[in-house]
């Protein structure tokens, strides 16, 4: 339609002064045009009509016409019919993307105006309007329900390769050069309301076992996962402190069935605090070629205690 919507909030909806209208620039009749379809020109040429496909309507203003119709800058009120498709079906479009977006359903519109195959009163005019509206309406709310549903769906499915891909972010995290113990808190910390930054910082002494070969950092990095999610901060919490230390007493007992130990010089066969064993697991790669399983591992099994939860 051309011209602006009318807005009807200012007119009564009983009795309507059509002097007090026309003082608006509003005129006293609206054009209301539609088509017929060749069954309906024959009604029309039967009921005495021209038989013509266009046809005209002039009507006084209603407040049902008002709610329809669009308003010409010349202060004409015009209806028209034509401009109104009907929904035929459903199309899906656009294409799955790498992440396995879904395409949304669109909908799908005739081509050409509707054809009524009968000619038309005002009133009937209005009614099939109305029935039109309600259809629209509810195809939308369908639409809008079916583009919700595949919204979730695909945060579901973006949560899941999320989850999967943490064990390979840690691994990249450590080949970039910090340690096991930040790598694990790395890919947990954001959503534990801590920054990487801080995470990093926090976790930098732990790595190598304390620098002396003793309890892993993946394992000191997961128990501060467990820390920063379950621990205890409010004085007088016990339960909280309870929880974490029961949680971190699972986490040892899981990684040691997959490692039989959380000593860092037990997992490597050598000892990071002495120069010479030092330089052996540097010889033998024992950090690109053995640590990462252990991060691995460890982010794994975070994440398995936390689905139980």
């Amino acid at each position: 339609m051309n011209g602006k919507k009318l807005d009807v909030s200012n007119f009564k909806m009983g009795n309507i002064d059509l002097s007090d209208m026309s003082k608006k620039s509003i005129r006293k009749t609206v054009e209301i045009k539609y088509k017929l379809s060749e069954k309906g020109q024959k009604q029309s040429v039967l009921a005495g009509g021209d038989g013509m496909r266009d046809q005209l309507l002039h009507a006084y203003v209603t407040p049902e016409l008002l709610e329809a119709s669009t308003m010409k800058y010349d202060g004409t009120v015009l209806w028209n019919f034509t401009e109104y498709q009907k929904p035929l079906s459903w199309r899906v479009v656009g294409e799955a993307n790498a992440l396995g977006k879904k395409p949304y359903l669109q909908l799908e519109q005739e081509t050409v105006p509707i054809l009524f195959d009968e000619p038309q009163t005002v009133e009937s005019i209005v009614k099939h309007y109305n029935e039109l509206q309600a259809e629209l309406t509810d195809v939308q709310q369908r639409l809008e329900q079916q583009k919700r549903q595949i919204e979730q769906e695909e945060l579901a499915e973006q949560v899941m390769l999320w989850e999967r891909s943490k064990k390979v972010v840690a691994k990249d995290i450590f080949a970039r050069g910090f340690n096991c113990s930040q790598a694990v808190i790395g890919v947990f910390c954001d959503e534990l309301g801590l920054e990487r930054e801080s995470a990093f910082k926090i976790a930098t002494g732990f790595g190598g076992g304390l620098r002396q070969g003793e309890v892993c950092g993946a394992v000191t990095g997961a128990i501060m996962v467990i820390g920063l999610r379950y621990g205890h901060h409010c004085e007088g919490d016990n339960e909280a402190k309870q929880e974490t230390y029961k949680l971190t007493n699972q986490f040892i007992e899981k990684f040691k069935e997959k490692h039989k130990t959380i000593i860092c010089k037990e997992l490597l066969g050598y000892n990071v605090a002495n120069p010479d064993e030092y330089a052996q697991i540097k010889d033998k790669q024992l950090f690109t070629k053995v640590c990462p399983q252990f991060i691995a591992d460890a982010v794994e099994i975070l994440q398995e205690m936390e689905q139980k939860e």
